[in-house]
């Protein structure tokens, strides 16, 4: 079954993070010594064909009555990267949608009321990555949601990001990065990271390093070469008697991008 043919201790890492010393734990975990497993001959991503990217299209799943549309869209990306095209891609994002100070935020919520919060977000493992724009909004304001992420990812992708932003976005970053290790939990977050990835303490110092010295020239050519407006993969859940017609008839963004998306419904 599943379980027997995925799971084995032999993949297993065990990470403790408390007041208690090593000489402490190792006997209090000595129960664990018999607990061999066997060899699994785990899949590889290159065991896997990905879809290809097409154009931007829409998918449609109708959820009857509902009072909102939850929206999720994005397209692929770099895999992970301790301080390559996927961190500095990261920075990137932080302007756009990484908290309640990006463009999103200030537009779709504090501007137009479409929505309690929208964030995007570059993701990456091992094996896959991705960029994600996600939120949930008015069933009335779907489509007009839907154009307001579009002029704003464009904008960024045409015009960059200001120097006002850079210098708020590393502040914020630095001062996040500094936080990450204050609770246990934090902390085995950390550890199973340097663990998952094979990387030392220094990776932070690394990290730091990238987003003191970034400069504008480069986050602007990153913004135009990671994200992709005429790539993305649109999900939407929401009741399609209301919003189906609007999503297959949007207008056109204030940058002149005609929203002609392919709708399909999705019958669940």
């Amino acid at each position: 079954d599943y379980y027997s043919s995925f799971y084995t201790p032999k993949t297993t890492s065990v990470i403790v993070v408390g007041d208690i010393s090593k000489e402490e734990l190792i006997p209090k975990l000595s129960f664990l010594e018999n607990w061999k497993g066997e060899e699994l001959n785990l899949p590889k991503a290159s065991d896997f064909e990905f879809p290809a990217e097409e154009q931007t299209q829409i998918y449609l799943i109708d959820k009857e009555g509902a009072s909102q549309s939850v929206i999720f869209m994005g397209h692929k990306s770099d895999l992970y990267d301790v301080a390559g095209d996927h961190y500095k891609s990261k920075i990137v994002n932080y302007p756009l949608g990484g908290g309640a100070s990006g463009r999103l935020f200030l537009n779709l919520r504090e501007d137009k009321g479409y929505t309690y919060g929208v964030y995007s977000f570059f993701n990456a493992s091992k094996y896959t990555g991705a960029f994600t724009i996600f939120s949930s909004v008015k069933t009335a304001a779907t489509d007009s949601a839907l154009i307001e992420i579009f002029n704003e990812v464009n904008d960024i992708t045409t015009n960059g990001i200001t120097e006002e932003e850079i210098a708020s976005t590393k502040s914020s970053m630095l001062n996040s990065e500094a936080l990450k290790y204050e609770t246990p939990g934090k902390k085995l977050g950390f550890l199973n990271k340097m663990l998952k990835y094979n990387l030392d303490e220094s990776f932070i110092t690394d990290q730091v390093k990238v987003l003191n010295n970034i400069s504008k020239a480069e986050l602007d050519a990153l913004a135009k070469a990671k994200i992709h407006p005429d790539k993305m993969t649109i999900v939407i859940v929401g009741n399609s008697y209301l919003i189906k017609k609007k999503l297959e008839n949007l207008g056109t963004g204030k940058d002149g991008m005609k929203f002609n998306f392919k709708v399909t419904e999705i019958k669940k």
